[in-house]
C-alpha cells in the first residue's frame, strides 16, 4: 500500500502553525491599538485627579468648572504654555500647583495683567510672587477628627475686591480652612483663622492672591456654608478662566525628540512591544521545559585540569596553582611511597627523596619551600615538578629491575 511522503505531514502543520502566530500577533497588536485609542478619548472625561475642572471625583472641580460656565464664564483647562499664553487683563488664572511653573511662566503671568490666584496646595516661592521674605504658611489641623472642619468669615470692607464676599452684617464663611498664610506683606487680607489668612493680597503685585482654602473649591465642600459664593465671585470676575493644573513646562529646546511624538505614534510602538514580548514567549514553549542535568557530572580528566588552567592563567593566581600542582603531584604518588594522609612535610620530602634519589632540600625547596610570585616563577616549579617526575620513574625501574 502507498504511503504519502512523510514530507507532506511535516509541512502542513508547521505551515498551519505560522499563520497562527502571524493571526494571533495581528490580533494582540489591534487589540493594544484599540485599547490606547480608547484611553485616550475616554481618558479625559474623568481624570480623578485632585482640584481638576474635569474631575467628579470628590476632590475633584468639575461642579464650579459647571457654574462658573453657568455664569458666563469660558473655563479652559490649561496644561502648556500654549494655554497659559491666552493671561490678559480680561482673564482670571487659578494656578493649582504653583511650584509646576517655570520662571519664565511665572514672569509672563505676572507681565499679563490677569488675575491670578494662587490655590495653596503645595509649596510657593512668595518672594516670586511679592509676598515677603519673612512668609510661611501652616498647616490648619483639629485636635479631633470628628469636630467641624476649621473655617473663616470675612467681611466686605476688609477684602480686596470688596466684592469678595457679601455685602450683609455676617460676611461670608468658608470651609474646610487647610492651610493659612503667616507674615505676608500684604494689602489685604481676608478669612483669617488663627495665625494667618487664607485669602492674602500680595503688595508687589495687586493682581496676586493667595487662597488657602483649596478644599472650599472642589465638589465635596463646594455646596457647604459660602464656598460657592466665594468662589464665583474670586474667580469669576472676567470673561474667561485658566485653570492651571496638571501643568507641564515648556521646554522645548531642551525636550527629546520622543515627547515630540504624536500619540498615536506611541501607541503603536507600545503596541509593537507587547507583541514582540509576547511572541517571545510564545515561541519560547518550542524548546520545551528546562531539564535538569543528572549530578555528578562525567567530565574526562584531561579536560577538567585544561579548564582550571585556563581559570588560574586568566585570574593570575598562581600561588593557587603552585598549590594545586604540588598538591596533585604528592597525592598521585603518596600511596605509592606509603605517605598517610597528615605526614608532615619533613615525611614527605624524605619519602619522595629516598624514592627520586634526589637530595632532601632539593625535594623540600619543590615541593614546599620555593617561592612563586610571577608566572616564570610558576613556570619554574613546573620544570622541577617535571624533573622529580622522571626521577621518580626512573627510581622505580630500577627498583622493578632489582
Amino acid at each position: 500500500m502507498h504511503q504519502p511522503h512523510p514530507t507532506l505531514h511535516a509541512s502542513a502543520p508547521a505551515g498551519h502553525r505560522a499563520r497562527t502566530h502571524i493571526i494571533l500577533t495581528l490580533v494582540i497588536v489591534l487589540l493594544c491599538i484599540g485599547a490606547g485609542v480608547a484611553n485616550t478619548m475616554l481618558g479625559d472625561r474623568n481624570d480623578h485627579r485632585s482640584y481638576s475642572p474635569g474631575s467628579l471625583d470628590p476632590h475633584g472641580g468639575a461642579a464650579l468648572a459647571q457654574l462658573l460656565t453657568h455664569n458666563g464664564v469660558n473655563v479652559v483647562h490649561a496644561q502648556g504654555a500654549a494655554d497659559l499664553a491666552q493671561a490678559n487683563p480680561e482673564s482670571t488664572v487659578l494656578v493649582v500647583q504653583p511650584a509646576d511653573l517655570s520662571d519664565s511662566d511665572v514672569s509672563a503671568l505676572k507681565r499679563s495683567g490677569a488675575t491670578i490666584v494662587l490655590l495653596g496646595t503645595s509649596f510657593i516661592h512668595y518672594e516670586d510672587w511679592g509676598f515677603g521674605e519673612n512668609v510661611w504658611t501652616s498647616q490648619l489641623r483639629n485636635q479631633h477628627a470628628d469636630t467641624a472642619p476649621i473655617r473663616a468669615t470675612a467681611r466686605a470692607r476688609l477684602c480686596t475686591p470688596s466684592d469678595l464676599v457679601e455685602h450683609d452684617s455676617d460676611g461670608s464663611t468658608i470651609g474646610p480652612v487647610s492651610q493659612v498664610m503667616i507674615g505676608a506683606e500684604s494689602s489685604s487680607q481676608c478669612f483669617e483663622a488663627q495665625d494667618g489668612a487664607a485669602w492674602v493680597q500680595s503688595r508687589s503685585y495687586p493682581q496676586v492672591f493667595y487662597f488657602g482654602a483649596a478644599d472650599a473649591i472642589t465638589n465635596q465642600y463646594l455646596a457647604e456654608f459660602n464656598n460657592a459664593g466665594v468662589a464665583v465671585r474670586a474667580l469669576g470676575q472676567h470673561p474667561t478662566l485658566l485653570w492651571v493644573e496638571n501643568y507641564t513646562a515648556d521646554f522645548t529646546s531642551d525636550s527629546p525628540v520622543t515627547a515630540q511624538l504624536p500619540t498615536w505614534l506611541s501607541l503603536a510602538f507600545a503596541a509593537l512591544l507587547a507583541s514582540g514580548v509576547w511572541l517571545a514567549i510564545f515561541q519560547a514553549r518550542r524548546f520545551g521545559k528546562l531539564v535538569a542535568e543528572p549530578l555528578p557530572v562525567v567530565v574526562p580528566a584531561e579536560e577538567a585540569d585544561t579548564g582550571r588552567a585556563h581559570l588560574y592563567r586568566a585570574h593570575h593566581d598562581v600561588h593557587h596553582a603552585a598549590r594545586v600542582l604540588r598538591s596533585a603531584f604528592i597525592n598521585r604518588h603518596a600511596q605509592r611511597l606509603g605517605l598517610s594522609p597528615g605526614a608532615d612535610p619533613e615525611t614527605v620530602a624524605r619519602a619522595f627523596a629516598s624514592a627520586s634519589h634526589t637530595e632532601m632540600h632539593t625535594v623540600m625547596s619543590v615541593l614546599y619551600t620555593q617561592p612563586v610570585h610571577t608566572n616564570s616563577d610558576l613556570a619554574h616549579l613546573v620544570s622541577a615538578v617535571s624533573t622529580l617526575e622522571k626521577e621518580l620513574t626512573r627510581g622505580r625501574s630500577s627498583t622493578s629491575r632489582s
